[in-house]
């Protein structure tokens, strides 16, 4: 027998899939430990395709139905409020992503629901529930809608009773026929007949049965009956739900036996569909998925492109790099796909072929990256796809032709010699060597690296080069300022070096607004900062509660990179580093305020500016990258969870402990959105209480979609949509009983969701307030993306769909804040070397001011909207201004949060020092302490976490970790608010 690849799968399926099979049962009433595994967005759009009988191609499916517009219109609100978007497309629905485990979707570990993704699944199902009436595959009657009324019916109902028992892979149980069928007769009696095809349809689709891999009679593996064998079956080979042959085997009781297995697992890796879904797997196994996300320097490789590396100016940049870099992106997945799917299906198959195979495609855009050592190959096919990338905020579609090539055997070989493959974990100008071994040596290897020794640094190596240390304690740069020209980023002496020069403040003595100095003593304890957690009496938590007339709103918005502490900070003269202190901002002029801050100068009244904190905890956590750990505790105070390829929580961040307290219970819990630019995107800030990271929205018509939509064409449509939930619901319970308390919950943790979605479309149904135009379908200049959420969420505040937003801010192209001469990335290119180049300095300073712009439009924004419960939405509105480091030097230290209104709870208009000191010993880089400890870090931003939770009316002590220890073992409290806050 030959081994190749395909045959080893065929041996796996034989070997893991055949047991032995029992009939459907009738529902026990004992529960068991199966696992419900809901389907991926690929496996569910494949499987709605083939159960509609459709291609898989959107461009090949009809037109949407007039019954589409009727049950389920273009997300446009009655009363004409809100002006139509354009109808989605007919295939595929665009999901948010699965978080996935290890890189993977479809495994349970990587499935947690959110409220974004139960909506589009309810708004897929009633989108492809109207697709029905044109299936080929549907009505077992020929021309139905021909038919005398009687026989229509006839037909309807048991068209819908099969196609029930193919969406739901089995045959049907008695208590769900009769569910179904009591569905359809109340859908009949009050829908005209088209109508309630689609709608009992769309029901269906939402059920557990169907997005729910369900196996509750088995404890494991080995006690699949045939049909829960036939569905691991299609899942695994095909992405998608069985065949009607492999239906007719099932039946027959084929699968059976191992031999019964291996002869459906060849037919079917035959089919053209197997191709797809091999594909599909190798690129979540080799992370070439993530290839359309890649952002090469236009400094680097320009030239290569037949562009200047220099650039003219900002609309230079934004019409020719990102014009030439969608093709390629495109182009470098496509034919990774086309060599996988020709080296295991055309050619040999082995994993021999895989590594060294000299076969390959390339299109003209990609031509630059392969050279002159590349031949075509003319007894091979030229394959062309169609391709979408956005170019100048505008969506652009092309056919990119992919020819044939013969790649030479000493420059490329195999699939790891690929482009994408090459490009993942690249920097903008360098290869990334190290990341790529790592990921050749756990993802194909299979070697685990582990930690590094114990008395082995765990910093990153580019903060370990840093020659000097960061902070006050620095006197000059290097470089001569004086030998600097005059630009736009710093005019005359380098204003990184403010901290050196006093800030007028003469009218203001470092006091407390109470007038009272905080003590170090009083701050710091023996056990850590315990006395942070007294003076906060039970009786103002009760008082923080909300009555009905106040609506207190959040937002969180967090940066890349932190900021340059030096030229942040602010010091009134004759202050002490050593005592904690507060300055009125009111009483300062403009000039007088740091450059980050200066724009939200007219906003000063608003401000708490907090100098003297850290996320001292993400330098105590252990391993991982710097960002994301910092992103985690920045946001739920907790350690990060690196055991997954996307990075975790190990609790519930903010944002989430705030939307569970204030949300009402039929609006939109809380919006996540991310203002992705081409170079790095948004990072998750937001994560349930598992951890697991909720998706942003990074495209604002989307944004728009979800907040505005659901709220459509009145109480009609809002009944439609309301009955599918309910029947998805009434199934859910009927089939929750099956499993046992663990797995019971999972489903739970779904159609709670479910639940809650309902109720807010009874809430909306009655909406009638002021909207925001609705935005061009796609941005790629970051302050036009910011402009169009800021719109958003101000209208979403107004009508009071969402109490609570996240708002994570991907890494600003250079070339927006006038730093594209020094480089084009501002990660690698700029915030490294802020400690070692005064431009670089300066232009992270401005890069913060930049971002305090944006906050500062916002802000104005919200204030010239009236509030409901009086005054505007900024005076019941607590914005909190955060980032992951402290600055883009990889440190947590001089961290440096703004907290913005939320007046009701906090004293606002100031700025407030405290000592730079942590009460244990921490383990940081040897630049920052020679030795490799050090107790200067700041003040845990855990108890700012408290202070903002408890302003929002949350009775908490702590928020994520509630203690922590130093490397020596000391007790770092993480218990209480911060001090000095509130009015």
């Amino acid at each position: 027998m030959k081994f190749d690849l395909r045959t080893i799968l065929v041996l796996f399926c034989a070997a893991g899939f055949a047991q032995a099979a029992a009939a459907a049962a009738p529902e026990p009433a004992e529960t068991d430990q199966a696992a419900p595994l809901a389907m991926t967005p690929t496996e569910y759009n494949n499987t709605v395709a083939d159960l509609l009988g459709f291609p898989r191609d959107g461009e090949q499916w009809p037109k949407r139905p007039p019954v589409a517009d009727r049950i389920s219109p273009r997300r446009a609100a009655s009363k004409g409020v809100f002006s139509p978007p354009p109808p989605p497309d007919p295939w595929p629905w665009p999901f948010p992503a699965e978080p996935g485990a290890d890189g993977f979707e479809g495994i349970a570990q990587g499935q947690s629901p959110s409220s974004y993704q139960v909506e589009e699944l309810h708004l897929a199902g009633m989108h492809f529930g109207s697709f029905a009436l044109l299936s080929p595959t549907f009505f077992d009657c020929s021309g139905w809608s021909d038919l005398p009324a009687a026989e229509r019916e006839a037909c309807a109902a048991t068209s819908i009773l099969r196609f029930a028992e193919r969406a739901y892979r089995r045959p049907l149980r008695d208590g769900e026929r009769g569910r179904i069928e009591a569905f359809w007769q109340a859908q009949l009696a009050a829908e005209p007949i088209d109508e309630a095809v689609a709608l009992t349809v769309a029901g269906i689709l939402q059920a557990p049965a169907f997005h729910f891999k369900l196996e509750p009679d088995a404890i494991d593996a080995t006690q699949l009956d045939a049909w829960q064998l036939a569905t691991r079956l299609s899942y695994f080979l095909w992405d998608s739900m069985p065949d009607e042959e492999l239906f007719r085997a099932t039946g027959a009781g084929e699968l059976e036996t191992a031999e019964g297995v291996e002869r459906q697992a060849r037919r079917m890796l035959d089919d053209s569909k197997a191709r797809p879904a091999v594909v599909h797997f190798h690129h979540q196994w080799l992370g070439t998925d993530q290839v359309l996300l890649i952002a090469p320097a236009r400094r680097a490789f320009g030239p290569r492109f037949g562009i200047s590396r220099a650039l003219r100016n900002a609309r230079d940049d934004d019409t020719k790099w990102p014009a030439i870099m969608g093709p390629i992106r495109h182009s470098m997945r496509l034919e990774t796909e086309l060599f996988v799917e020709e080296a295991i299906f055309d050619r040999a198959g082995t994993f021999t072929e895989l590594m060294t195979g000299n076969h390959g495609y390339m299109s003209r855009d990609t031509s630059p990256i392969y050279g002159a050592t590349t031949a075509p190959d003319e007894a091979r096919t030229a394959v062309t796809r169609q391709i979408e990338y956005v170019s100048v905020s505008v969506g652009r579609k092309k056919p990119l032709i992919l020819d044939p090539v013969v790649l030479d055997p000493t420059q490329r070989a195999g699939v790891l010699t690929l482009p994408s493959v090459l490009a993942i974990g690249a920097y903008a100008v360098q290869p990334g060597p190290i990341p790529r071994g790592v990921r050749i040596l756990e993802r194909i290897a299979c070697m685990e690296m582990g930690d590094p020794s114990a008395g082995l640094l765990r910093a990153p190596l580019d903060a370990l080069r840093a020659r000097q240390p960061p902070g006050p304690e620095r006197t000059r740069p290097r470089t001569d300022p004086g030998a600097l020209p005059q630009q736009r980023l710093g005019q005359g002496a380098p204003r990184q070096h403010r901290d050196q020069r006093t800030v007028p403040h003469r009218r203001t003595r470092p006091r407390l607004r109470s007038g009272r100095m905080i003590s170090r003593r009083h701050l710091l304890q023996l056990g850590g900062l315990t006395a942070l957690g007294a003076g906060w009496p039970g009786g103002a938590l009760r008082a923080l509660a909300q009555s009905p007339a106040q609506v207190r709103r959040m937002i969180l918005i967090s940066h890349c990179h932190g900021w340059p502490y030096a030229t942040w900070k602010m010091r009134p003269e004759g202050v002490s580093e050593s005592e904690p202190w507060s300055a009125d901002l009111e009483q300062l002029p403009e000039t007088a305020f740091s450059r980050p801050l200066a724009p939200l100068y007219e906003h000063r009244r608003r401000i708490l500016a907090l100098d003297g904190l850290s996320l001292a905890t993400a330098e105590l956590d252990g391993g991982g990258n710097r960002h994301d750990r910092g992103w985690v505790h920045a946001w739920t105070g907790n350690n990060a969870d690196f055991g997954a390829r996307d990075t975790r929580s190990t609790s519930a961040s903010l944002d989430q402990l705030v939307a569970a307290h204030v949300a009402r219970a039929d609006r939109l819990p809380s919006l996540e959105v991310s203002v992705d630019a081409a170079l790095e995107a948004g990072r998750p800030i937001s994560y349930n209480s598992g951890g697991v990271r909720l998706p942003a929205e990074n495209t604002p018509l989307r944004a728009w979609n979800r907040v505005f939509g659901p709220a459509s064409s009145g109480d009609t449509v809002g009944a439609y949509r309301r009955s599918t939930l309910d029947f998805a619901y009434q199934e859910y319970r009927a089939v929750a009983a099956r499993f046992d308390a663990n797995d019971r919950a999972r489903l739970e943790s779904h159609f709670g969701l479910v639940d809650r979605l309902g109720h807010r479309l009874e809430g909306l149904a009655t909406l009638s307030c002021d909207a925001p135009p609705r935005p061009a379908a796609s941005f790629d200049r970051y302050d036009l993306q910011f402009d169009a959420f800021a719109d958003i969420i101000a209208a979403a505040f107004s009508c009071d769909i969402t109490r609570v937003v996240s708002f994570s801010l991907g890494e600003m192209p250079t070339a927006e804040f006038g730093a594209d001469h020094i480089s084009d990335k501002v990660h690698k290119g700029i915030a490294h070397y802020i400690h070692e180049d005064v431009r670089k300095h300066d232009a992270m300073t401005h890069y913060a001011a930049y971002h305090g712009q944006q906050v500062a439009r916002l802000v104005s924004i919200l204030e010239s909207i009236p509030d409901a419960g009086g005054g505007s939405l900024m005076d019941n509105t607590l914005i909190v201004w955060g980032s992951e480091l402290g600055d883009g030097w990889h440190g947590y230290r001089n961290y440096c949060p703004v907290l913005i209104g939320g007046s009701w709870a906090f004293d606002t208009g100031r700025y407030l020092y405290w000592p730079h000191e942590t009460p244990a010993q921490m383990r940081v880089p040897a630049q920052v302490a020679p030795g490799g400890l050090t107790r200067f870090a700041g003040v845990p931003h855990q108890y700012l976490l408290v202070s903002i939770a408890r302003a929002m009316g949350l009775d908490v002590n702590h928020v994520g970790l509630h203690h922590a220890y130093g490397q020596r073992g000391d007790l770092i409290s993480l218990v209480g608010p911060l001090p000095g806050l509130r009015a």
